[in-house]
């Protein structure tokens, strides 16, 4: 009789366990759009082309529930950003915690910036085949800001698509804000170098001459 308890026991925990995983929910919708999380509702919120985030600190903590117009439902792994947990993301959106506000190109304070060469594109959450070289450049020991890197007024230069897309990256680390970088297409012509400053929304580029002072720094590691 003794030989039967065994597979009865693992029979019932294979039972319970199915049970308990049916009955888990990790959806942390709140509305149609927003996101609750440790009690707290974090709007949903479109983010600025030139803005890039680390997910090296991030952690996943439940899933979003997406019904598109024709009645499918797609769940989405969501992420906080890092200990601070002021930002929320997913392959296809972001959250803010009330009061918070990402970053904008112009106004905040870098840490440092570095060169970058990628291959691929990368797909946050979702495996991808991304990758990267990256040279650092410089250590800003004082406030530096975008302003102070560019002109102030555009130029009227006029860059292809094919173009833009076999630019290299400068990343920007953000000196109050974790884990969220500027990331800005470099360009030469004339010469000259360039910034691709693109417009929050429409996504549009807008390309910005370095200033002298800055050219030497942050095109070393260009070959």
């Amino acid at each position: 009789m003794a030989r039967f308890i065994i597979p009865i026991v693992i029979a019932l925990a294979i039972i319970v366990g199915c049970v308990i995983y049916l009955n888990y929910d990790t959806s942390i919708n709140s509305g149609t759009d927003n996101v609750l999380y440790n009690d707290i509702i974090y709007e949903r919120v479109e983010v600025d082309y030139n803005l890039t985030i680390s997910e090296e600190n991030s952690k996943y903590i439940g899933d979003f529930s997406q019904i598109y117009a024709y009645g499918q439902e797609y769940l989405y792994e969501v992420r906080v950003l890092n200990g601070e947990a002021n930002m929320l993301y997913s392959a296809h959106a972001a959250w803010l915690k009330p009061g918070y506000s990402l970053p904008s190109p112009y106004g905040e304070d870098f840490v440092y910036a570095e060169y970058v060469v990628s291959e691929g594109i990368d797909f946050q959450v979702i495996p991808d085949n991304y990758k990267e070289e990256v040279t650092p450049l410089a250590t800003f020991a004082g406030s530096v800001k975008l302003e102070d890197i560019i002109e102030s007024e555009s130029s009227d230069i006029t860059v292809s698509e094919e173009a833009i897309e076999e630019c290299n990256e400068i990343r920007f680390k953000y000196k109050n804000h974790a884990d969220i970088y500027l990331l800005l297409a470099i360009y030469e012509h004339d010469g000259a170098y360039y910034l691709d400053v693109r417009h929050a929304k429409e996504g549009t580029h807008e390309w910005f001459k370095i200033r002298d002072e800055y050219v030497e720094m942050l095109t070393s590691a260009i070959a």
